[in-house]
């Protein structure tokens, strides 16, 4: 980006590629990645999170398949699209995915053919494994069954063969409501839910990912800040993208801070509004948490000027 150089960063910190390493925890994420890596590592069978778009569901489903393939007593597997037409197709998939070596056509043989592959890891290997979906509203209600049906192969001992963690947005809960998912809604162990963040957490954000793209001090002053969260909705996604432009914009005054009408200009570059940037399907953002920790201070009123770049 040509404001690399000019805010002099070593790296991107609002790449639109996913990093790990510039995903930040906040206590709502951290919380969610507990839960997930306690359902799975004490094989409670299904752990399901829920959040809207752009509240980091997707980066946490990908830093928690790397954790676990980087265990040795894990096999783990991510499904990052689950739009398949059938439930033959999609267990099809998931045995290609373990690397079993083999399917079938119908449906009961692959079936038995997953249920001796797990058997094998598990009980002769000692071994945990792990299924991963992101996306999870995307799925069908025969899909939902399938994975309940999954969740019911046993070993000798009675226990769980798969683990199952699943992401989706809020629309997913509706369909696990739905009479057709009662049996997967039933075996729920441990839900997560991730909302937009506070504009203190917003703020850690900022701050934690010009760290690690190498600079001490984020460049956004107080008031760029608390525009970006009323335009944001902190909404992790929007602030991204926002935050992104707005560098440029302040790049292309000559500024050496990130000033309230960069995010402004910003916003009308890019043609959208909060809503059009996270929104996908029509579903509805959740709003941030009203209250201390939710509302950005306010500071007094003054009219927006273009403070000349310091010598």
């Amino acid at each position: 980006m040509p404001y690399k150089k000019h805010f002099d960063l070593k790296e991107i910190p609002f790449s639109t590629h996913p990093d790990p390493r510039f995903f930040y925890l906040t206590d709502q994420h951290q919380t969610a990645m507990d839960k997930n890596q306690f359902t799975a590592q004490n094989k409670l069978g299904l752990g399901v999170t829920y959040g809207s778009p752009g509240t980091g569901k997707t980066s946490l489903s990908r830093i928690l398949f790397q954790r676990f393939a980087d265990q040795q007593d894990f096999e783990t597997v991510l499904l990052a699209d689950p739009q398949y037409k059938t439930d033959n197709r999609m267990l099809r998939a998931i045995i290609q995915e373990f690397d079993v070596g083999e399917t079938q056509k119908a449906m009961a043989d692959s079936m038995q053919i997953f249920s001796s592959f797990l058997e094998k890891k598990v009980a002769d290997e000692g071994k945990t494994c792990l299924l991963i979906v992101d996306h999870g509203e995307r799925m069908k209600e025969e899909l939902y069954a399938l994975i309940s049906d999954l969740l019911e192969l046993k070993d000798r001992d009675e226990k769980g063969l798969l683990q199952v963690l699943v992401f989706g947005r809020h629309e997913m809960r509706d369909k696990l409501r739905d009479p057709r998912s009662k049996n997967l809604a039933e075996r729920i162990a441990i839900e997560s839910a991730l909302e937009p963040l506070t504009y203190d957490d917003m703020v850690k954000k900022i701050e934690f990912r010009f760290h690690i793209a190498g600079l001490k001090e984020q460049p956004f002053s107080q008031d760029a800040l608390r525009e970006l969260y009323v335009r944001s909705k902190g909404v992790p996604r929007v602030v991204n993208r926002l935050a992104d432009k707005a560098l440029y914009e302040a790049m292309m005054r000559d500024g050496d801070q990130v000033w309230a009408e960069d995010i402004v200009r910003a916003e009308k570059v890019m043609g959208m509004s909060h809503l059009e940037m996270s929104l996908q399907n029509g579903e509805k953002p959740l709003t941030p948490k009203k209250g201390k920790r939710g509302r950005p201070p306010q500071g007094p009123k003054r009219k927006p000027g273009r403070p000349k770049k310091n010598s």
